[in-house]
């Protein structure tokens, strides 16, 4: 545990595309048309996707777009009051571009300035430092896209949206069990939606998918269209699962922002 070096590394992030023909009500989120961006689930572009660039990024820049990302812990602000999963507490010296990529670090730093309080259900945060950014602006409905390689330790990656009291969760991944009997949670696609207007927020539905690579062995592209009546969610282009409104029932809580 003493030399946790751990990265996860994003060639872009959140590249959410709407699209005009099937989200006309979806006006009021910013968007601004592009010719040549189109999800890798439909590079033809059959569903007339537009790209959103208040949510999306290339990360060739020098410094991260701060209007565009907000880093939890920036000024000690953390978004709904999220510090990292204990024993992690986020950090805002674990992020940086590099060569085109957004690098977000997990670190064994026992001599940082750890909050004294504890997350929700009482465990410490300690000796390990992470990161996380935050889109600043929302969005209603849409396909998002990210290219990354996730991280290849026992720590979790992952791609979320959240708010309004909601997750969905895009994928969690855990790049590299030490456990034997777990080995199979690298390979895994762990997809899932929370209701956090319960105590805890409970998962209120899941789906596993076993992919035929480990995500922090190389770069691959993941992607979720969510519709107001589904969600399909793809590994490098190929559908892996789709679920619509009616199938999830009362579990079907994202329905805002």
């Amino acid at each position: 545990m003493k030399h946790i070096q751990a990265f996860i590394f994003f060639t872009s992030a959140f590249v959410t595309l709407l699209a005009c023909a099937t989200h006309k009500g979806n006006k009021a989120t910013a968007i601004a048309a592009s010719t040549n961006v189109y999800p890798v689930s439909d590079s033809m572009n059959a569903g007339k996707w537009v790209l959103n660039t208040a949510v999306s990024d290339e990360f060739n820049n020098l410094n991260l777009d701060t209007t565009k990302w907000f880093v939890q812990g920036t000024n000690s602000v953390y978004r709904s009051n999220f510090k990292g999963h204990a024993p992690a507490h986020f950090s805002t010296h674990n992020v940086r571009l590099e060569n085109g990529m957004l690098k977000l670090q997990t670190r064994w730093e026992p001599d940082f300035n750890f909050s004294k309080q504890v997350d929700p259900k009482g465990a410490k945060y300690e000796n390990i430092t992470t990161a996380a950014i935050i889109s600043k602006k929302p969005f209603l409905h849409g396909y998002m896209e990210i290219k990354c390689k996730g991280a290849d330790a026992s720590i979790t990656s992952s791609f979320w949206a959240t708010g309004s009291k909601t997750e969905l969760d895009i994928f969690e991944s855990l790049g590299k069990p030490t456990l034997p009997n777990k080995k199979h949670l690298e390979t895994e696609f762990w997809s899932s939606v929370h209701d956090w207007s319960k105590n805890d927020g409970p998962s209120v539905w899941t789906n596993r998918h076993q992919l035929p690579f480990r995500m922090a062995e190389g770069f691959h592209v993941y992607g979720c269209e969510w519709d107001k009546d589904y969600l399909n969610f793809y590994a490098d282009g190929k559908l892996i699962k789709s679920v619509t409104r009616i199938e999830m029932g009362a579990g079907w809580v994202i329905t805002n922002p």
